[in-house]
């Protein structure tokens, strides 16, 4: 298993990297905003450097549209450095750029996972590190810890090269975390439904959930 600090903080990263077993550093645009402004590449070059060459480092694409995800991957191994794991959000435009990088050699982290299908297709392109979002699917009453089951059962049983990475947050993250549900913005959550629904609405694809969740139950 994997854990990843998720957080852009320097003096954190600094502080707890030698205490904790953790593998690498995970970050998202939401994440890097909370650190006021910064020079985005210059800031993930001191990570590199306080974490070293061996420890992972994922850094999220800003793009929507397949295009501009490989163009935004490609920046950033250009001007962090070329160990990076660009994070390619699992929607129809992701899972092309996924396709695309993992073509050209590139090491990708599959990010803003909610569901089994998401998982399973972000598997089938050969990820490296899938990053689902536990605590938002838990606040959306999926069945978090079913869905992570049948994805390691997916990587176990197809022998898949993903890793599904578990990150360590701050201690306000945490607390955060535990909000009750009846706290989240109910705007927010109609968002994310609304997202998982046009991102994977063709019907091929819902033809692919059908025989992926039969194939879930089997494994």
């Amino acid at each position: 298993m994997d854990i990843l600090f998720d957080t852009a903080n320097l003096d954190d990263i600094k502080r707890l990297t030698p205490i904790y077993p953790v593998t690498g550093v995970t970050t998202n645009p939401t994440i890097l905003k909370a650190e006021g402004r910064v020079d985005f590449y210059a800031h993930f070059r001191r990570i590199r450097e306080i974490i070293g060459p061996d420890r992972t480092l994922h850094v999220q694409v800003l793009a929507k549209d397949t295009r501009g995800m490989i163009d935004d991957a490609h920046k950033l191994l250009d001007r962090i450095d070329d160990r990076v794991y660009p994070k390619i959000p699992t929607t129809e435009a992701g899972i092309a750029a996924m396709r695309h990088l993992k073509a050209e050699g590139v090491k990708v982290t599959a990010t803003a996972i909610y569901s089994k299908t998401q998982g399973f297709l972000a598997i089938a392109t050969g990820v490296d590190y899938l990053a689902p979002y536990y605590n938002r699917m838990q606040s959306l009453d999926i069945n978090t810890r079913g869905t992570l089951e049948a994805l390691a059962g997916f990587i176990r049983r197809f022998d898949a090269p993903s890793k599904i990475g578990r990150r360590r947050r701050d201690a306000a993250a945490e607390t955060a975390a535990r909000r009750p549900v009846s706290t989240w913005n109910r705007g927010r959550r109609r968002h994310l439904h609304r997202r998982l629904g046009e991102d994977l609405r063709h019907p091929i694809v819902a033809r692919l959930r059908m025989t992926l969740n039969c194939s879930s139950r089997l494994l």
